[in-house]
């Protein structure tokens, strides 16, 4: 009996394969490499002012298990507000590059931040991070790059500026 089902799932998937090879190519089935990466929800980002557009992946958040109720967390969240209010009046994003350059940031950063921030392309963005109920995680930063990825919707490629894209050990990535 299994080796009939069996016979059976593989007829079906071979009647399927040569479906797809026969339909024409805008009907074939799009390469996962090459589709737009699906996004969570990002209504709470949006409210708060510190959504920077379709363009940018989200990353995630970077968050430092090791300051928990220490005093080094409260000289994070200083350094992490810090940065946020003089990087540019504009707006609540700072590029990696400046964040890197920024003595009172960097000195907060784990070794492994420190590492990964400096492998991102320097059009990554930095903005405050912000939990699910609304409220922005005043130690941790969010980590938004460029879309390397064809748009779903308009098939045109968005700007590429980099590969990497990790989220860092012990954070809170959603």
């Amino acid at each position: 009996m299994a080796k009939k089902e069996r016979a059976e799932k593989l007829l079906t998937k071979l009647e399927q394969t040569s479906k797809n090879a026969a339909a024409p190519k805008s009907e074939q089935p799009k390469d996962r490499r090459r589709q737009a990466l699906p996004q969570p929800d990002f209504t709470h980002y949006k409210q708060a002012h510190a959504y920077p557009g379709k363009e940018f992946l989200f990353v995630g958040h970077s968050y430092n298990t090791e300051c928990d109720g220490t005093t080094i967390t409260s000289k994070r969240a200083t350094a992490v507000a810090t940065l946020l209010e003089n990087g540019n009046k504009n707006n609540q994003w700072v590029t990696v590059k400046d964040a890197v350059s920024d003595q009172q940031f960097y000195s907060v950063l784990s070794r492994f931040e420190r590492d990964w921030l400096g492998r991102l392309p320097e059009s990554t963005l930095i903005g405050p991070a912000i939990d699910a109920s609304g409220k922005t995680i005043p130690q941790s930063f969010t980590v938004w790059r460029l879309e390397m990825r064809k748009s779903a919707q308009t098939e045109q490629p968005t700007k590429q500026t980099g590969s990497r894209s990790l989220s860092t050990t012990g954070n809170t990535g959603k």
